[in-house]
């Protein structure tokens, strides 16, 4: 984030000196009376401009709060999670953050996994040679399919992983030697069960050798159906108990995410093991949206009764107030989303834990 804030900033001061530049051309060419005690000042204008912009550039002062991928990790791995998910196939996110993410876990139980965009074992080394303990691949749709995702985590002669783990052992507190023997065990290959052609071929996926968890996607499994965002389709919801059928009647583990405590503790019963407890957007965005939810109304209202009084001065009784689509209000004191994700894992989850679950002893 400094290194960020350093080049931003970097980029400001040449607009800045280029603007100081031809601020003088023009004052000599077109106002030379004013170029001396221009000449003067234009240092604590160049000043001025460069701290004005980036303090709008740093968001002091406004609604909410900024926050990027590594603070949030930092904060969720230690509100009491078993695990984090880095997503880097629906995410906004780099393999230099994603590494950034995974040390952001260090002195925490939280173990870093990643979702991938591909089944391509390129997407997955780079990733597990810096210490993720987990892969969840997308979209498998046959047994051959989940053996691949399977092989990519592992070294011969289980699987196709060669040597280079330069950032895994560091951390994990381990000598080279020991994470490479410990690694296969360790890692959990996730594939996940999204569309209708993985339904109809579960009992054949779930004899894949080497696959850990299988987590039921039902956002892609309805598009999959055509019912786009119907996850409680019926086609859809048949689809879910086919596929927890076949997971729960194999050696693989079933995972799902829950979108609320009720669904995550019925789930729990149900034989799901791996529950994935909502999204960082999600959380921080229900969050926000409930400490803003007040100011907001009140301004809203405010707004309609102003122009209710500006239309009766008018003499435009008939008309109508319409509150503001985006009130530009400020609140100062709105947590960030970090703080607000915390708040949630802290308080809102009542979440029964499973008698059985894995325990990784490569955690800290």
């Amino acid at each position: 984030m400094i290194f960020e804030l350093v080049k931003d900033l970097a980029k400001l001061a040449l607009i800045s000196a280029c603007l100081y530049y031809a601020l003088g051309v023009y004052v000599r060419r077109k106002r030379p009376a004013w170029s001396e005690p221009l000449e003067k000042r234009r240092l604590g204008i160049l000043f001025v401009l460069v701290l004005a912009v980036s303090t709008i550039k740093l968001g002091e002062d406004v609604l909410g709060g900024e926050s990027g991928p590594i603070d949030e990790m930092h904060v969720m791995a230690r509100s009491g999670f078993d695990w984090l998910l880095i997503d880097m196939e629906h995410g906004p996110i780099d393999l230099a953050s994603a590494h950034s993410m995974i040390l952001a876990t260090a002195g925490t139980s939280a173990v870093p996994m990643a979702r991938i965009a591909a089944n391509a074992p390129w997407l997955a080394k780079p990733l597990i040679d810096a210490g993720v303990l987990g892969i969840a691949v997308p979209m498998v749709c046959s047994k051959a399919e989940a053996e691949a995702a399977a092989r990519a985590l592992r070294y011969p002669p289980s699987g196709e992983r060669m040597w280079g783990p330069f950032y895994a052992p560091m951390r994990w507190d381990m000598p080279m030697r020991d994470y490479m023997r410990a690694a296969d065990e360790e890692l959990l290959s996730i594939i996940t069960i999204e569309h209708a052609d993985a339904v109809k071929r579960i009992d054949e996926i779930v004899e894949a050798h080497g696959v850990d968890v299988a987590i039921i996607g039902p956002g892609d499994l309805a598009t999959s159906f055509g019912h786009h965002g119907q996850i409680d389709h019926p086609d859809v919801q048949a689809a879910i108990r086919e596929a927890e059928r076949g997971i729960l009647a194999s050696s693989i583990t079933l995972g799902r995410v829950a979108f609320s405590p009720e669904q995550a503790n019925r789930m729990i019963q149900t034989g799901y093991r791996i529950i994935a407890l909502g999204f960082d957007w999600s959380l921080g965005r229900a969050r926000v949206l409930r400490s803003t939810s007040g100011p907001r109304d009140r301004r809203r209202v405010g707004e309609c009764t102003a122009v209710s009084q500006a239309a009766r001065a008018h003499g435009l009784t008939n008309a109508t107030p319409q509150p503001s689509k985006s009130p530009t209000f400020r609140v100062a004191s709105l947590a960030p989303w970090c703080r607000a994700i915390a708040a949630i894992c802290a308080s809102n989850w009542e979440i029964g834990r499973p008698a059985a679950r894995r325990v990784l002893t490569m955690s800290t």
